[in-house]
């Protein structure tokens, strides 16, 4: 594919239009000497005009190819990026074609049936991702910090958080454990670009459940943390429902994730995992400010009696695993 950045007609269009701004100038500048002649202020010789205005001509001109190099690699470094964004999806659509083909020429209609309607789903996955700016995704989690990081954009790298906590139910799941290492070492990250803070809304089914051993430590951890990048606030699944209501959040998931202010993630069901992605800016903005407002509320909860602050992440990550002694 030819860039249009390199194409002759477009350096001679921009060429010219420089050259025609850059004598404009130097001729403005000639003039207003030529009126300070006249004026009596100043008496520049012929020659002291001509020298300014090619003078000036020059330096407007230098100045003006400066900026336009500078136009041209920030335009074609943008262009490039998004070459390779879709050349690798380009790249597997050929691997794909002759792949259908072949399980087309197949005697069974079975093999073809059901790439058929895979393909098709995935289509309106797609369109609907396209149109709408909603994903659907099953079973899909952020695994590397480079995923959490990306996530963010260039806003303010603020996670607010929603994790529900119910009583007999595991704190952590092996998704869910390693999600929150990420998100944990990011708040301390060494480099101030890449670090995050993260805000967690702790809802519990009933008061009880804050006296559970597990609950505890997990307290016990976020603790001493509060004020140092990973704040949480405990609520009531009641008052929680009622702050979803109050804003008028759909009722169907279960809880989310917000992501500065770029992306949203919504649970739908825990088991099997299935949630939706979404970069609508409106109902990001809505799940914002819900949380904000639930993490404010008057009607937060203490933190459990008799919790220990400790510094132990493994141990946090692990608060469901019984204790020697315990």
């Amino acid at each position: 594919m030819k860039s249009k950045y390199l194409e002759l007609s477009w350096y001679k269009q921009a060429w010219v239009g420089d050259i025609v701004v850059s004598s404009g100038f130097g001729l403005l500048v000639t003039l207003l000497m030529l009126g300070l002649r006249e004026l009596g202020v100043a008496s520049p010789s012929p020659w002291t005009m001509l020298a300014t205005f090619f003078g000036t001509t020059i330096v407007a001109m230098i100045i003006s190819i400066m900026k336009r190099v500078a136009k041209i690699e920030i335009d074609a470094r943008v262009h490039n990026e998004e070459l390779a964004a879709g050349g690798e999806i380009d790249d597997l659509l050929l691997r794909l074609q002759p792949r259908l083909r072949e399980v087309q020429a197949f005697r069974s209609t079975v093999f073809n049936t059901y790439c058929k309607q895979e393909l098709e789903s995935f289509v309106d996955r797609v369109s609907h991702a396209a149109q709408k700016g909603d994903l659907v995704v099953n079973e899909h989690h952020f695994q590397t910090m480079n995923d959490v990081l990306d996530a963010f954009g260039e806003t303010n790298r603020v996670y607010r958080g929603v994790w529900k906590i119910e009583e007999g139910e595991p704190l952590f799941d092996t998704a869910w454990q390693q999600y929150m290492r990420e998100l944990v070492t990011l708040t301390v990250a060494a480099e101030r670009t890449k670090r995050i803070t993260v805000e967690l809304l702790l809802v519990i089914d009933k008061r009880e459940t804050l006296d559970r051993r597990a609950v505890k430590i997990v307290v016990g951890y976020l603790r001493p943390r509060k004020k140092k990048g990973l704040n949480y606030q405990i609520v009531t699944e009641e008052t929680y429902d009622e702050f979803v209501r109050d804003s008028q959040l759909d009722t169907k998931y279960i809880d989310f994730g917000v992501y500065g202010e770029e992306l949203l993630y919504r649970t739908e069901t825990y088991d099997p995992k299935r949630g939706m992605f979404s970069e609508d800016k409106g109902t990001i903005r809505k799940y914002r400010k819900t949380h904000e407002a639930a993490m404010g509320s008057a009607r937060a909860l203490p933190d459990p009696a008799d919790v220990e602050d400790h510094d132990d992440l493994e141990r946090f990550l692990h608060a469901d695993k019984p204790e020697d002694g315990k």
